[in-house]
């Protein structure tokens, strides 16, 4: 015997995680362009990438933000069941190792303005300069790093603006879609399977095949009629 087995939702997650996305992302944004507001022009090039004041207190924001949203993407999947490779997970992986390093070779390249806003949120007992020192000093490609990010002729210079402007963006908008579809009934799977009797008191349930896009939908319920 067959019958049409419809699974409606793999388990929806709400809007929570989404709204901690949007949260994250509005509080960086803010902090970073809060004096640009009035006038976004200001904050962008003529190239259109963001211009680095804005880029300085960005880009070490955005490193813990990366992390926590590779955890939320990777919670959500599990919470769905989904695969762990599919396109949402490529495509987010890449947006998330690409806004990492980019921001770790920004701030290795620019040190002093990047710490400089948490600076000016600490009292005069406490100071970063050490730290500042040690990143300075850790490589030696951070001479190189330095020359790259402050020399606006350089042959790398809009390269890498324009990764480390973007990279983070992209990654926010990819969970963004991600997280919303989840508070929908997303992954809504038709499935034919096939009723096997083992025993009288037992029987055995055979996913015969699935199908997960509405297109097939009527193909598999053709072919369970055609088998009646």
């Amino acid at each position: 015997q067959k019958a049409l087995l419809s699974i409606p939702t793999q388990e929806r997650v709400g809007s929570f995680p989404a709204l901690v996305v949007l949260i994250v992302a509005a509080l960086i944004f803010w902090l970073s362009f809060q004096n640009y507001f009035f006038d976004l022009s200001y904050s962008l090039s003529t190239d259109l990438y963001i211009e680095q004041p804005v880029l300085d207190t960005m880009v070490l924001l955005t490193l813990p933000a990366s992390l926590l949203y590779g955890f939320i993407f990777s919670q959500v999947r599990i919470r769905l069941c989904i695969r762990p490779i599919n396109a949402f997970s490529i495509v987010h992986s890449i947006f998330l190792i690409l806004s990492l390093i980019t921001s770790i070779l920004y701030i290795m390249g620019r040190p002093t303005q990047s710490f400089a806003f948490f600076s000016s949120l600490m009292t005069d007992t406490v100071s970063l300069q050490p730290l500042i020192d040690w990143l300075l000093k850790i490589s030696p490609i951070t001479s190189q790093l330095h020359q790259i990010y402050n020399d606006s002729t350089h042959n790398l210079y809009k390269v890498t603006m324009y990764f480390t402007s973007y990279a983070f963006l992209l990654q926010f908008l990819t969970i963004l879609m991600y997280t919303s579809f989840s508070c929908t009934s997303f992954g809504r799977q038709e499935a034919v399977v096939m009723i096997r009797e083992s025993s009288p008191e037992n029987y055995q349930v055979v996913i015969a095949e699935a199908k997960k896009d509405e297109s097939k939908r009527a193909k598999l319920v053709r072919r369970l009629n055609g088998a009646k």
